[in-house]
């Protein structure tokens, strides 16, 4: 199609996300390392968030045209620890994302199930208002999207403890609807 730039953009994203450090992203001589860091951490942010506003607006005829591209991102080590950033606005952009891939490019997801089901269920007791409307909607979409999530989690070990301390503080998210979900799944 012409005029079509979504193998750009994602190429520009990925080189985003898995290459560059606050270091190398800004000119160190002209900025100090607070500034290099929050450009850094506002860059990632912005390009999360724009994989995951991607992925929910190309068509699938683009998405299969470009999957290499994705499988590039998505096998990329530095993306997945993306979800255990200092930066709530890095976290809650990741969990955007991962939604935005559970959802629309989940066959590419599969040799990489289990590092999902951790990634995203690992910060179940998360409490930052910025991220928690984000990892619930990725909790609740890997529940759904994923047949054999819970093959991923140990019970006892990790959700439990978890849940039970979400519930302890108030459940600040929509934790009834994910027990009900976890408790059918598990």
């Amino acid at each position: 199609m012409p005029g079509d730039f979504s193998g750009e953009i994602l190429e520009y994203v990925t080189k985003i996300l898995t290459f560059y450090t606050a270091t190398t992203l800004s000119n160190a001589k002209s900025y100090t390392p607070e500034e290099c860091e929050a450009k850094y951490q506002r860059s990632v942010a912005c390009c999360l968030q724009s994989y995951a506003m991607y992925l929910q607006t190309v068509s699938e005829e683009n998405l299969s045209e470009v999957a290499n591209k994705n499988t590039t991102l998505i096998e990329n080590q530095k993306f997945w620890n993306f979800h255990k950033h200092k930066s709530p606005n890095i976290r809650s952009a990741w969990y955007e994302a991962i939604s935005a891939a559970v959802q629309k490019i989940s066959e590419l997801l599969e040799k990489h199930t289990a590092q999902l089901v951790n990634s995203v269920f690992q910060n179940l007791d998360e409490s930052d208002p910025i991220v928690l409307p984000h990892l619930w909607t990725a909790i609740l979409l890997v529940q759904v999207n994923i047949p054999l999530w819970h093959k991923h989690v140990n019970w006892e070990k990790m959700l439990q403890p978890k849940l039970w301390k979400v519930r302890l503080c108030g459940g600040k998210a929509r934790w009834k609807e994910a027990v009900a979900k976890l408790a059918a799944g598990a």
